[in-house]
This record gives structure tokens, C-alpha cells and sequence, in this order.
């Protein structure tokens, strides 16, 4: 009988790369797979996809209310269906699950992305964090199949809350082999960040730091949140509409076609914050993936892809405009330094790749109790 998988997330689907190749892999394996998500007001329609998609429009968009919402509405879904596996990814998505696979003594597949309580969104709100923190406690002791992204998190994980260390599936992208000739820098010389427009992740310099480029520098902005708007009057005011392209949300199928247009990607996350600091942001994986060198924040997660694979140059974040500048230069006019990262990419790439992780993600599922 084939077993049936309910991946139960939050967000709308578009740019959720993790979910997508979790959701791909079981479907291969024969598992019937369907992706549970919202949507949104400006989502965008979803394109076609080898297993069953979802998408539920709610009430309230954020706030207390949403959460509310989003996990009655997914439990009371859940009952009417006859779902083997809830694989419920963070942990405001981790109650109704919880709820839904012990009364009806079903396999919990918990997969926590991110130390949910040590969000910068959740700073300076100790009220909100504190309920976050007590759900936390009361059900991470009880969820016996817990994965996440790296070593750090798991470490922290085990330690906060004396739980046997969760497995480390890493967010690493599918290999693609479109990009296997050298790269060479060319003009216009293209700069990259993609992912979340939000606080603290180094956007701000990296608008600014286009002032002490030269002309053939361009920044490319790939991904929305709440600073989208900020950054758009930080572009006009800093006079470089020229050299700043915004791109919004793109959806995970056609982001490669960009990145691979790039010469070097950005990843400048403030480890002030919690989150940032034990982080392996996913987008340093697609930027290896598609033969970019990496300038990156100085945190322990990518300190050991730079000393294993040296494809990446850290720097201490945050970091001005003008030093950022520097740093992209150091790289990009370097043709002997290019030459050698790019070359590096190329090895990490053949490593760091979804066809080897996902075998972690199958033992879960064939070991899960």
C-alpha cells in the first residue's frame, strides 16, 4: 500500500526550495506526497509539479491569529484525510501535527529549519517569544523523528532542551551541470544576493557599497520581506537604479537561470542575532551550485565550508558600503583568485548536492518510530 505524506509548511510554496526536494525525493521513493502550504495575496500561481500541491487561503496573513488559523485549519484537514506521515517543517507548524499524529497514532516527521525562538522578528518582543518558547519545551522532548540543517542547530538543540541530538539533513540543492566551463569575469560584473529582504542581512551596505564600484557593477536583488520597500528608497536615494536590479520573488524553478548569470554572491548576515550566528544560509549552497564565489559572514557554519572547500572569503559583519566595495573588488579583479575559487566551486559542487543528502532523508522515513 502506498504510504501517503502530508509536508505541512507555512509559507506559499514559491521559493521554499527544502520542501520542494524533501516532497520530489519521497514522491521518487513512492510515496504519495502532498504539500500543504497558504496562499497569500500576491502569491504567485504555482507551476506544475510531479506530486500533489495545496494551498490554503486564510483569514488573517500574519499575526497571532494566522498561526491560530493556519494550524486548526491544517488539523482539522489532517482528520479528514488518512496521512501515514506528518512532516512538519517549524514550529509553527509543529502543534496541530503534534496533535494530529498522536491521536490518531501516526509517524511525526519534525524538520526545523531554523532556531525558531532566536528569530531577529522575535527580538524585542518577549511576550511572543515567550509562548514560542514554552510550545518549544513542552514538544520538542516528545517528537522522536527531529531533523535539521546543520551541526550548530543540532548541537544547540541538544543542549537547550536535553534532547538526543536531532539528524542533520543539510539544505543542499539539487547538482546541475549547466555550468561547467570557466567563468570568466565580464562586463557587466554581477553581484548577487538572493533571499530574504529583511533586517540585518547586509542589504543596506551592499546598496551602498554600488557607489564605490565602478559603472560595470551591478547588484542583483532576488527575493522580498519586510525591508523591500526600505530598499527601494535606499536605491533612489543613493542614485542607483542603474546599478540595483530587484527581481521580487522568484519562484525556486527558474532562480537557477539567474544565479548562473552572476560572477559572485553575497551572504552577510549580522551574527548578532542567534539565528544568523548558527546559520548555513541556504543561498551559499545555490551560489556554489551554480560556480559563483562567495563573500560570507564570518560564522562557524561557513567558516568550515571556507577551510574545507575554499570557495568563500569571510568577512566580519556588519560591514560598511565602502569596505564591502573593497571586498568585491579584492575578488572580482583578481583574475588569478577568481580563477581559483571558481575552480573550487566546481569540486564543492560535486559534494554538496542534494543527491547525496537525500539518502539521510529516506533512513528517517524508513526508520521513523
Amino acid at each position: 500500500m502506498t504510504k501517503k505524506v502530508l509536508q505541512v509548511v507555512t509559507n506559499d510554496l514559491v521559493g521554499d526550495q527544502r520542501v520542494n526536494r524533501a516532497s520530489l525525493t519521497l514522491h521518487e521513493e513512492g510515496y504519495d506526497v502532498l504539500l500543504l502550504g497558504r496562499k497569500k495575496k500576491g502569491s504567485q500561481d504555482l507551476l506544475p509539479r510531479k506530486y500533489h500541491t495545496k494551498r490554503l487561503q486564510l483569514w488573517f496573513e500574519k499575526g497571532p491569529f494566522f498561526y491560530l488559523e493556519f494550524n486548526i485549519r491544517i488539523f482539522f484537514y489532517m482528520l479528514k484525510s488518512d496521512f501515514q506521515y506528518i512532516h512538519s517543517n517549524d514550529l509553527d507548524t509543529l502543534l496541530a501535527s503534534f496533535l494530529y499524529t498522536r491521536f490518531k497514532n501516526k509517524f511525526l516527521i519534525y524538520d526545523s529549519h531554523e532556531f525558531f525562538t532566536g528569530l531577529p522578528e522575535l527580538e524585542n518582543r518577549n511576550f511572543v517569544r515567550k509562548i514560542w518558547s514554552n510550545l518549544e519545551k513542552y514538544l520538542l522532548p516528545k517528537v522522536q523523528n527531529f531533523i535539521t540543517v546543520n551541526s550548530s542547530l543540532a548541537n544547540l538543540f541538544e543542549q537547550t532542551y536535553g534532547l538526543k541530538k536531532p539528524i542533520v539533513v543539510r539544505n543542499l540543492p539539487i547538482k546541475k551541470d549547466n555550468f561547467i566551463e570557466q567563468k570568466k569575469i565580464e562586463k557587466p560584473i554581477i553581484v548577487l544576493y538572493q533571499g530574504a529582504i529583511n533586517k540585518d542581512r547586509g542589504i543596506e551596505s551592499m546598496v551602498k557599497a554600488m557607489r564605490f564600484l565602478p559603472d560595470f557593477y551591478q547588484l542583483y536583488l532576488i527575493g522580498e520581506g519586510d525591508l523591500s520597500e526600505n530598499i527601494k528608497k535606499l536605491i533612489e536615494s543613493e542614485n542607483a537604479q542603474e546599478k540595483v536590479k530587484m527581481f521580487g520573488m522568484v519562484a525556486f524553478e527558474k532562480l537557477h537561470e539567474i544565479t548562473i548569470k552572476a560572477h559572485m554572491g553575497l551572504s552577510l548576515e549580522n551574527p548578532m542575532h542567534l539565528n544568523y550566528k548558527i546559520s548555513s544560509p541556504n543561498k551559499i549552497y545555490d551560489y556554489i551550485q551554480a560556480g559563483l564565489p562567495v563573500l560570507a559572514s564570518k560564522v562557524p557554519e561557513t567558516e568550515k565550508l571556507k577551510n574545507e572547500f575554499s570557495c568563500i572569503k569571510l568577512v566580519e559583519s556588519p560591514i560598511l558600503g565602502r569596505d564591502l566595495a573593497s571586498e568585491i573588488k579584492t575578488i572580482c579583479e583578481n583574475p588569478d583568485l577568481y580563477k581559483l575559487m571558481f575552480e573550487n566551486t566546481l569540486l564543492a559542487s560535486q559534494i554538496l548536492c542534494w543527491q547525496n543528502e537525500k539518502k539521510i532523508l529516506l533512513d528517517v522515513y524508513k526508520n521513523a518510530v
